[in-house]
This record gives structure tokens, C-alpha cells and sequence, in this order.
């Protein structure tokens, strides 16, 4: 049965790739939810152009203090009146594999929140990593979206919370006082499930922003100004998260591709 699904996204500046990730929801979401962060590139009015969309601003705040929690709690808001079946919670640099739609229509009521696949493109289009490794001080970096642990570790063998099942009534909330959030709500109601059947096509490790290790830089600044960890200590954490020493990529099966969209 044809489900009524609603795609939550948080932006900034993402003209880059949002048009390609909305023409992907437009064929299969009833409604587009996006609540920007104070985009100063062409976003908006890429976004404004598709009808299903429905635009929100996050709070004004200091680009070093995230502010994941309140953006995703006005989503919530926005959501709140339409009473869908499912939501899908993306980044703009997100894509679903082309089954999603026929994934979430073939759902029953059992499962609240799916953790699916988060596959990261590497070097190219046509390409995944799946390679693991540990850091110096022992951090296990999976990017092999289809290995376990299913709920844990970095790069991408954790599978994300992307897709939840709307129940109405029900009082969700995010956190407001922690710098990285997850995708779900910390008060989803019920049962969570693991599949391998669809996933999620994560573009932003495919950017020049992400290969000259200015988006690490970033994230290391928020971490430390927000929770009080060392700078240096941040930068090379992520440098060795993305440590290439190992480098083991596979090819994108075509199966998960949009014909005209992801080509």
C-alpha cells in the first residue's frame, strides 16, 4: 500500500547538490520539509523551485555552536500537521537507493525506525569504501555500509536512522545541548529495525570541501569551542578517520542508481 512519507532535511549552502537530491524526493515524498541554516549560496531559490517543498530557517547561532537539536525540533513542528506514515531524515548530500519507495510502502507497523546502509562515495561517483582500520588510540573506523556491528562504529559501518515511522500523538524530541545528533528523535516509541535492503548514498566525501580536509577542520573547531576537546587532538582524529593507507573501494551497483538523476 502506497505510504504517506515526508522527507526531513537540515541544509547550509548546499547548491551544489540539493537540486539532484530533491528531484530523487519529489518522485516518491508527499511533502519536503527543509529547514535551512542560514544558507548564503543559490539554495533557497533551488529549493523554492519544487512545489513540495516547504522552507523554514534555523535559530541565528555562532557557526561553531551546532545547533542540531533545534533544527531538527522545528522540522518536527513542520511535520507535525500533515500525520505521515513515515518520515525520511536526510542531509542534503543524501540520496536513496532507488528502491526506497517500494522499501517503505512494503513496511507494516511493527518496526518505528529502520537503520539502513550509509554508503559513502569515494573519489568518484561510481565508487564506495568499505575498507576498516583502527586509529592510534584504537577507534574502529568501518566504511563497509553491509558489515556489523549494524548500530555501531564510524566511516560508515554504522547504519543511520533514516527512516521512522510517523506515530500521532507522540511527543518527539532531539537534544539541545550536544554538538552531533543522530538522525531519529532520542524518544522514538517503539521496536528499531536493521536492513540491508535499501540505503543511502552519501555524496559529501566526494567534494573538494571533504577531500582538501577543510570540512574536518570545521567539525574539529565545533567539537572543541563546543565540549571543551583539543583542537589538534580533533584535526588528527579526523585525519586518520579518513586515512587511506588501506584504501578498499567497490563499485556502486547500478540497481541503486535514479535513471537521469544520479548519472
Amino acid at each position: 500500500m502506497k505510504k504517506k512519507v515526508i522527507a526531513s532535511l537540515g541544509i547550509k549552502n548546499e547548491d551544489w547538490i540539493i537540486e539532484k537530491t530533491l528531484k530523487v524526493l519529489d518522485q516518491f515524498c508527499d511533502k519536503i520539509i527543509i529547514v535551512d541554516d542560514h544558507s548564503t549560496d543559490n539554495t533557497e531559490s533551488i529549493c523554492r523551485s519544487f512545489e513540495k517543498v516547504e522552507w523554514y530557517v534555523n535559530v541565528e547561532h555562532d557557526w561553531k555552536v551546532r545547533t542540531d537539536g533545534v533544527q531538527k525540533m522545528i522540522a518536527i513542528d513542520a511535520i507535525k500537521p500533515h500525520n505521515p506514515d513515515y518520515v525520511l531524515f536526510l542531509d542534503a548530500d543524501e540520496i536513496p537507493f532507488k528502491n526506497m519507495p517500494d522499501f517503505i510502502d512494503e513496511r507494516d507497523e511493527s518496526i518505528d525506525l529502520w537503520k539502513l546502509p550509509f554508503v559513502h562515495l569515494w573519489g568518484d561517483e561510481k565508487h564506495y569504501r568499505v575498507d576498516k582500520f583502527k586509529t592510534s588510540k584504537g577507534i574502529e573506523v568501518n566504511y563497509n555500509p553491509f558489515d556489523g556491528p549494524a548500530e555501531f562504529g564510524l566511516g560508515g559501518g554504522s547504519k543511520k536512522g533514516f527512516l521512522m515511522r510517523w506515530v500521532d500523538g507522540h511527543k518527539y524530541s532531539y537534544r539541545t545541548d550536544h554538538h552531533i545528533l543522530p538522525m531519529e528523535p532520542q524518544n522514538v516509541p517503539g521496536p528499531w529495525g536493521l536492513s540491508n535492503e535499501t540505503g543511502i548514498l552519501h555524496y559529501g566525501k566526494i567534494t573538494e570541501h571533504f577531500t582538501s580536509g577543510k570540512k574536518d577542520e570545521e567539525y574539529a573547531v565545533m567539537r572543541s569551542h563546543t565540549m571543551g576537546f583539543n583542537l589538534q587532538d580533533r584535526i588528527k582524529h579526523h585525519e586518520e578517520c579518513r586515512d587511506e593507507m588501506k584504501l578498499e573501494v567497490k563499485e556502486v551497483n547500478p540497481e541503486w542508481l535514479w535513471e537521469g538523476i544520479n548519472d
